[in-house]
């Protein structure tokens, strides 16, 4: 059985004259194809909706009670986990975790499968300043990763379902 070849089918092009490639593999090869964003640090304005979301739990200067951290564990967990599901939701913060362990904070193994309690007994194991550093830096990755999977938008909604009191906006001069 032979197959005769009709016509000639031209190879789909960009618009900068590029060939179209469908396969996943080959996408790395073209020189205005997307690059996949390595996430290492959170972002400032992340880091100000945490240190917002703590403040408002009642974690501040004067109250070293870290109980306002496990009430934002668990309102992000109820309100994250329905979206990316309760595995995803776990990885995004085991990630997070395992990005923001500074000053030698080890919260490499906290994960939302695990509950609050072994994020709270890292955290009581340090100074207040340094607790309270820690736990920004891990909520700030956290609200950066999410941002990177789903968007600032659908992010910074699901933050105002949980908290409705809190102003999570920014501006261009906040740090």
């Amino acid at each position: 059985m032979s197959v005769a070849l009709v016509g000639y089918a031209r190879t789909p092009r960009r618009a900068c004259g590029h060939p179209i490639v469908d396969s996943r593999w080959n996408r790395h090869l073209h020189p205005h194809a997307r690059r996949p964003t390595l996430v290492t640090a959170s972002k400032p304005a992340h880091a100000e909706w945490a240190r917002r979301l703590l403040a408002y739990e009642g974690v501040d200067a004067a109250n070293d009670d870290l109980a306002a951290v496990a009430r934002v564990y668990d309102q992000l967990h109820a309100h994250f986990a329905p979206l990316v599901g309760p595995a995803g939701a776990a990885m995004l913060f085991a990630r997070s975790a395992h990005l923001a362990s500074p000053d030698g904070v080890a919260l490499a193994d906290v994960s939302f499968a695990a509950g609050p309690q072994l994020l709270l007994a890292r955290l009581r194991a340090q100074e207040p300043d340094v607790a309270r550093r820690a736990a920004v830096a891990l909520f700030a990755m956290f609200f950066t990763l999410v941002t990177t999977f789903i968007g600032e938008r659908l992010t910074t909604e699901l933050l105002r379902r949980a908290w409705p009191a809190v102003d999570l906006t920014t501006t261009k001069d906040s740090p």
